[in-house]
């Protein structure tokens, strides 16, 4: 069953703030999906990197230094 807090439910949600243009809630669903196990965090990084529904907020410095810290880790 997936629940609300499931590291894939936020992720997907934080893209469809993405596409709306809503910068906060995508950081903070962002953050909270990171908040999982180390496989998980590489796979959200691997998505972060190649998905197109973030690249219209990708100047943002939030949202580049969370990639970068994903990529880090």
């Amino acid at each position: 069953m997936i629940g609300p807090d499931d590291s894939i439910v936020r992720y997907n949600v934080a893209r469809a703030y993405a596409l709306l243009g809503e910068l906060e809630p995508v950081l903070d669903r962002l953050e909270q999906a990171y908040r999982c196990s180390p496989r998980w965090q590489r796979c959200l990084a691997m998505w972060m990197k190649d998905n197109e529904d973030i690249d219209p907020l990708r100047p943002d410095p939030r949202i580049y230094a969370l990639a970068e810290r994903l990529r880090a880790d």
